[in-house]
């Protein structure tokens, strides 16, 4: 896969991953991502990832070492 090229400053990014233990997902500001249980969401949130069976929640990321910035596709 050819490296992506940040759309904020133009230069190459590095590819690498995201990872949690159970859920990672992205919530509104204002809104909580914590809930009773351990999988509770906000009903806004994106689901990035999850684990299955005992192996960590990941997602490819790409990230500009130049601007700081992280970009994430979502799939489906």
């Amino acid at each position: 896969m050819t490296a992506r090229i940040c759309p904020y400053c133009n230069e190459k990014m590095q590819r690498g991953y995201i990872s949690a233990q159970n859920r990672l997902c992205w919530t509104p500001e204002g809104e909580t991502d914590r809930g009773s249980t351990l999988w509770s969401k906000s009903p806004n949130s994106i689901v990035l990832a999850e684990y299955y069976l005992l192996a960590a929640a990941k997602v490819d990321a790409d990230y500009c070492e130049s601007c700081g910035k992280i970009i994430i596709d979502i799939s489906g």
